[in-house]
């Protein structure tokens, strides 16, 4: 759990003045191009479109991502996780009768901000004004979604 109920403390946390992270909301709401570079980086053979957070921002991501990386995951989850592989997820479904391989298109811009928020405020236990300031500085509004977010990704690598 996060447990973050009051700025301050998310201030502590992320290791930044409380009108330092005002600015940058703000900025993110009016002039998100300061904080993010788009690219395409070529991933598995293919393009893929990647949304870079610049500077501060970056750094803050970094942060949030460091201490969700400490929290507990269903141990079903394979993919992205540390000491974890593809392989290790196969292995469980040998000798199945049946075995099913998806990919889900488009899976990163599929998770919306709204998705981002209730999973900072209902189960990492944040107050709902720090879930919306965690959704802000890790969820890439609109504009900017069709690409993958580079530092934030919740990836257990």
């Amino acid at each position: 759990m996060l447990n973050i109920a009051r700025t301050d403390s998310l201030c502590d946390f992320l290791k930044i003045e409380p009108l330092d992270l005002d600015l940058i909301c703000q900025n993110l709401i009016h002039q998100p191009h300061l904080l993010y570079r788009k690219m395409d980086l070529l991933i598995k053979g293919k393009l893929r479109p990647i949304v870079k957070p610049l500077g501060t921002l970056s750094g803050i991501q970094k942060r949030i991502n460091h201490r969700l990386q400490q929290l507990p995951l269903h141990g079903s989850i394979y993919g992205g996780r540390k000491g974890r592989s593809a392989i290790d997820n196969a292995l469980l479904h040998c000798r199945k009768p049946y075995i099913i391989k998806m990919d889900i298109k488009d899976f990163f811009p599929s998770i919306t901000n709204k998705r981002v928020y209730e999973l900072f405020w209902k189960k990492y236990n944040c107050s709902p004004d720090i879930a919306r300031i965690l959704t802000r500085l890790t969820a890439p509004d609109q504009v900017l979604l069709g690409a993958h977010q580079a530092s934030s990704s919740p990836s257990r690598q």
